[in-house]
C-alpha cells in the first residue's frame, strides 16, 4: 500500500486545481470513492491523494505520462496503477468501458459531474488553450501593450520553407504512431530520425498538416543554414506573442524560459528541420558544432520541463540529449524510419514512368533499401540513360552514381575515425558480424566499449543496421546494399591510388580480402575487391608487368617504414601478386607483418618467411 506523508499530500492536492473552476469534485470524490468501496470491499470510503491528483489530471486532459511527470511517479507503473484502480472504479460509476484515457473526462461529463455556468465560456478541458500573454508577468512587453491571443486568432500558422507534399507515398503507419504521441500520450519531443533521403522532411510536414487543429500555433522551421539559438529563440518568441514581444531577454537561459512559459499558457507546435545541421561531424554522433551547444540546452529543457506543447525534430543523427530522456512511456519519443516498403516505393517508380517486371522493380528498391530520395535520382538516370528500362540498368551491375553518391558522401565526411574503421569493415565482412570480430579486424587495437559506441552512433547516423543471429543468440552490424556498394568503390578507388603513388593508408588499414573467412564470402571479396582494384590499375597502367612492378616497388620500398607497424598492407600486396600469378618462388619476406594473405596453391618455394609475422593468413 503506498503511504502519503502530510507534505506529500499537500504537495499533491496542488496539482492539477484547475479542475475545481470545471468539475463538481466533491461530489465525484464521495462517488469514485464508493465504486471504489463496492469493487474492493474496503471499508475506508475515500480516495487517496495519488488518485484524487489522477483523477484531477485526467479530467483536465493531461496523459498518464504528464500526470506520472507532475507526481514524479515512474509513467509505466502509474499506468498499472490506474488500470488496476482508478479506470475500475470510473467504469463502475459511469456503467461504460473506460477504453483509453481520454474517455474518462468524457464518460464523467455525460454523467454530469462537469459544471456548466450560464455566459461563462468553458473550455473543452480545462487546460488553458488561449494564449492571454497578458496572464505572464512580462518585463519584456512594449509599453502600453495587452495581448490577448484568444481563440478567435488562434490556429495560427507559420510554415516557413516546408515543401509542399501533396504528392506523399506511404508512411501510414508512422503517421498512426506519431498522431497517437501527440494527441493522445501528450509528447513533448519527438524525434525523426533516418539518413539523408529516407523522407523525414516530407513526413515532419505532413504530420504537422495532420495533428494542426490539435494547437494554437504550428511553426515549422528549417535548420539546413544553421542559424544561432538566439536567432530561433527570438523568431518563436515573437511568433508565439503574436509579434508582440518586442523587447526580448538578451540571455539564452532567459530566452528558453521565456519560450516554455508560451509552451505552457498555450499549445504550440514547433517542427524543427534538419537539425543534424547544428550538430558536428567527425566525432561522436549527437555532439554540437562549436557555438551551437545551446541547442542541447534547448532540448534538453524542453525535455525536462512540464509544459503543454510539442517539438519535433528532424535529424540523420540522434542528439544525446534525445538519446538521454527518451523512452517507451517517458514523453520524450524517437521514430527511426527505415524505408518505404514495396508497394508505396512502386509509386515513386511508376511516377518516373519506368518499366520493369515484379521482380526487377523489387530488387531496384531492394538496392537503395527503399530510400525515396535515392529511387527518385536513380529513376532520374533510369529513365535518361536507359529508356526507362530497369532490367537494362541491372545489367550494369552498380548503384552508387550522381545524387546517391553526393548523398553518402555528405553522410561519410561527418564520421569520426573510428566509426570510418567500422564502416569498411562492416563492408569487407559481406555479411552480418558480431561486434567481437569487428573489435578483431580494426587496427590498431581499440576496446570492445569503443566498438560499441561506434556503432551506436552508426546507428544513430542510419548507416549500420542492427540484426539478430537468432541460432547463436548475438547481435550482428550490416549495411543496406547501396551503403555497402558505396563503401565498397571507396575502398577500391583508394586502394587503387595508394598502389599507384605509393602514399598507404587504406591498405594498411583494411584488408581486401579475408584468408580466414567462408570460401563464399571469400569469393565475394576477391569479386567485389580485389578484382576490381586490379582492373583499375590496369586501366590506368595498360600493362600488367607494369602493375606487377608497382606492387613489387610497394613492397619493397616500404618495407622500413612499416615493419614494426601492425597492418594489413603487406598481405593486401601479396593477394594481388598471387591474383596477377605471378611466381613468388625466391622472395624475400623476412620480417614482414604479413596479415590475411591466402596463398594456397601458389608458389612458394625458396621464400624466406623468417620472423615474418603470418597473424590470420592461410597458405
Amino acid at each position: 500500500m503506498l503511504l502519503h506523508s502530510s507534505s506529500r499530500c499537500e504537495e499533491f492536492a496542488q496539482k492539477f486545481v484547475q479542475a475545481n473552476e470545471s468539475w463538481n469534485l466533491e461530489q465525484l470524490y464521495q462517488d469514485i470513492a464508493f465504486a471504489k468501496h463496492q469493487e474492493r470491499q474496503l471499508y475506508r470510503k475515500q480516495l487517496t491523494p495519488t488518485e484524487k491528483a489522477c483523477l484531477r489530471g485526467l479530467i483536465c486532459g493531461y496523459s498518464p505520462t504528464e500526470i506520472a511527470w507532475e507526481l514524479n511517479r515512474e509513467p509505466n507503473g502509474l499506468r498499472v496503477e490506474l488500470s488496476r484502480g482508478l479506470y475500475r472504479y470510473i467504469e463502475s460509476l459511469t456503467h461504460t468501458r473506460i477504453k483509453n484515457w481520454s474517455n474518462v473526462s468524457k464518460e464523467l461529463e455525460n454523467k454530469g459531474y462537469k459544471l456548466h455556468s450560464i455566459g461563462t465560456n468553458v473550455a473543452a478541458n480545462c487546460r488553458d488553450v488561449t494564449c492571454n500573454v497578458s496572464t505572464i508577468q512580462n518585463p519584456f512587453m512594449s509599453e502600453g501593450k495587452s495581448i490577448h491571443c484568444r481563440r478567435q486568432i488562434q490556429n495560427q500558422t507559420d510554415w516557413g520553407e516546408a515543401i509542399d507534399v501533396s504528392i506523399f507515398y506511404g508512411r501510414h503507419t508512422e503517421l498512426t504512431t506519431l498522431q497517437y504521441w501527440i494527441e493522445q500520450d501528450k509528447c513533448r519531443v519527438v524525434a525523426l530520425l533516418g539518413m539523408g533521403g529516407i523522407g523525414k522532411t516530407a513526413l515532419s510536414v505532413k504530420l504537422a498538416q495532420l495533428v494542426e487543429n490539435e494547437f494554437d500555433f504550428v511553426i515549422w522551421r528549417s535548420l539546413r543554414d544553421a542559424p544561432t539559438i538566439e536567432e530561433l529563440l527570438d523568431t518563436l518568441i515573437k511568433f508565439f506573442s503574436c509579434q508582440q514581444e518586442i523587447n526580448l531577454p538578451q540571455t539564452v537561459g532567459t530566452k528558453i524560459s521565456r519560450l516554455i512559459e508560451y509552451l505552457r499558457n498555450a499549445r504550440c507546435l514547433i517542427v524543427l528541420d534538419n537539425f543534424d545541421a547544428v550538430l558536428s561531424g567527425g566525432e561522436r554522433a549527437g555532439n554540437y558544432r562549436s557555438g551551437y551547444e545551446d541547442y542541447g540546452v534547448l532540448l534538453q529543457r524542453l525535455s525536462e520541463t512540464a509544459h503543454n506543447s510539442c517539438l519535433v525534430l528532424t535529424s540523420r543523427e540522434k542528439p544525446t540529449e534525445v538519446a538521454a530522456y527518451s523512452g517507451e512511456f517517458l514523453p520524450v519519443r524517437t521514430l527511426q524510419l527505415s524505408g518505404l516498403n514495396n508497394d508505396h516505393a512502386q509509386g515513386i517508380l511508376a511516377a518516373k514512368g519506368l518499366t520493369g517486371s515484379v521482380e526487377e522493380i523489387e530488387k531496384l528498391i531492394e538496392c537503395y533499401g527503399g530510400n525515396p530520395l535515392a529511387l527518385k535520382i536513380a529513376a532520374t538516370s533510369i529513365f535518361d540513360l536507359f529508356d526507362g528500362s530497369i532490367a537494362d540498368f541491372l545489367q550494369e551491375g552498380t548503384t552508387v552514381f550522381n545524387g546517391v553518391r553526393n548523398l553518402l558522401d555528405r553522410q561519410f565526411k561527418r564520421l569520426s575515425p573510428l566509426e570510418e574503421d567500422v564502416m569498411y569493415w562492416t563492408c569487407i565482412n559481406r555479411e552480418p558480424v558480431q561486434v567481437a570480430e569487428l573489435q578483431g579486424d580494426i587496427v590498431p587495437t581499440v576496446s570492445k566499449g569503443n566498438v560499441l559506441e561506434s556503432l551506436e552512433s552508426l546507428t544513430w547516423r542510419s548507416l549500420i543496421e542492427k540484426r539478430r543471429d537468432v541460432i547463436n543468440h548475438v547481435s550482428t552490424f550490416t549495411q543496406q546494399p547501396v551503403i555497402m556498394e558505396y563503401m565498397t568503390e571507396r575502398l577500391v578507388t583508394g586502394a587503387t591510388q595508394e598502389i599507384k603513388t605509393g602514399k598507404i593508408n587504406l591498405l594498411n588499414k583494411y584488408a581486401l580480402i579475408k584468408a580466414t573467412a567462408k570460401d563464399y564470402i571469400r569469393s565475394s571479396q576477391v569479386r567485389v575487391i580485389l578484382e576490381p582494384v586490379l582492373a583499375n590499375l590496369q586501366s590506368d597502367l595498360k600493362s600488367q608487368s607494369v602493375i606487377e612492378q608497382k606492387i613489387k616497388n610497394n613492397l619493397y620500398n616500404l618495407r622500413d617504414q612499416f615493419s614494426n607497424q601492425s597492418g594489413y598492407l603487406n598481405g593486401n600486396l601479396i593477394n594481388l601478386l598471387h591474383h596477377l600469378n605471378v611466381d613468388l618462388t625466391g622472395y624475400d619476406f623476412s620480417g614482414l607483418t604479413i596479415w590475411q594473405a591466402y596463398l594456397q596453391g601458389a608458389n612458394l618455394h625458396h621464400c624466406n618467411f623468417i620472423n615474418a609475422n603470418i597473424h590470420k593468413s592461410n597458405y
